[in-house]
């Protein structure tokens, strides 16, 4: 699958996309009546367009046809994601969206969800804000404005739920911080959880965590525990334990300063993202 900018000649193809993925995909949320005043067959194609090329427009291809496009605006606001029949859950949507959000930079991403949108959006890390009802030709329909703001990076706060983790061990942020940041430039994008003893990361599928957990006897000070599975054993003096399962190793690397974020360590991340992904298939 190629990920390309939008071209002019795209939108008559991107507006039958659209009519067909509305009246198909969306059908199960959404009544006819509500349907019909979504995508009436009756695009504006200039207008489409003039908004095209005023985003970040990009165009997912396949042998030539387009099985999906999305466009976001300068100030990281999501307008249009959508995607063919024929290729949902086929990873489309994700592609788009994260090279959208690699191409605009902002410190947080919006957009008005579908209800059928809407689980997709939330397990990419998006939060709803508020659900509303929003009328087309006389017609309301039920849709949820969402957020997804970036992970914290060092001189930028971290959200009230990273604050909250870390108050324990409130000189161990920065750590964390500096982990968040450089998997974000790593990975492009990932999902972050964060739980009573953990924060996890996420491409679809849990790949690693951090955490306090005392792996190793007589730590003190501050520290961080980056857990991450593998189909491989490393052996490496930088693994405090890795522990075999059946077709994975779990791997605990303990980080101390925050040079030990480097790349070897990401390298081993971006491995067990790749191994958990390859694993779902």
């Amino acid at each position: 699958m190629l990920i390309r900018p939008y071209q002019t000649e795209d939108c008559a193809a991107m507006a039958r996309l659209f009519y067909d993925t509305v009246h198909t995909v969306n059908a199960r949320d959404y009544t006819p009546e509500q349907l019909a005043v979504w995508a009436a067959g009756q695009v504006d194609l200039a207008a489409w367009n003039q908004s095209f090329l005023a985003h970040t427009t990009l165009v997912a291809e396949e042998n030539g046809q387009i099985v999906g496009f999305g466009d976001m605006d300068g100030s990281g606001y999501l307008d249009r994601l959508y995607v063919h029949r024929d290729w949902q859950g086929r990873g489309v949507a994700s592609a788009l969206c994260q090279a959208l959000e690699a191409a605009v930079p902002a410190k947080a991403y919006t957009t008005q969800a579908s209800i059928t949108a809407k689980p997709f959006f939330l397990r990419r890390g998006w939060q709803v804000l508020r659900e509303q009802q929003v009328e087309r030709g006389g017609v309301l329909l039920t849709n949820y404005v969402m957020e997804k703001p970036l992970p914290g990076s060092p001189g930028e706060p971290a959200d009230e739920r990273v604050l909250f983790f870390f108050s324990p061990h409130p000189h161990a942020l920065p750590l964390y911080e500096r982990l968040e940041k450089q998997l974000l430039a790593r990975l492009g994008d990932f999902e972050r959880r964060v739980q009573k003893t953990q924060i996890s990361f996420y491409q679809g599928r849990l790949f690693g965590c951090a955490s306090f957990n005392r792996v190793r006897k007589g730590l003190r000070g501050d520290f961080l525990t980056v857990t991450f599975g593998l189909g491989r054993q490393v052996q490496s003096p930088r693994l405090t334990v890795v522990e075999p399962y059946p077709g994975r190793w779990t791997h605990h690397a303990v980080v101390t300063d925050p040079k030990e974020i480097d790349q070897e360590l990401l390298d081993w991340l971006a491995e067990a993202a790749a191994f958990s992904a390859a694993k779902g298939r």
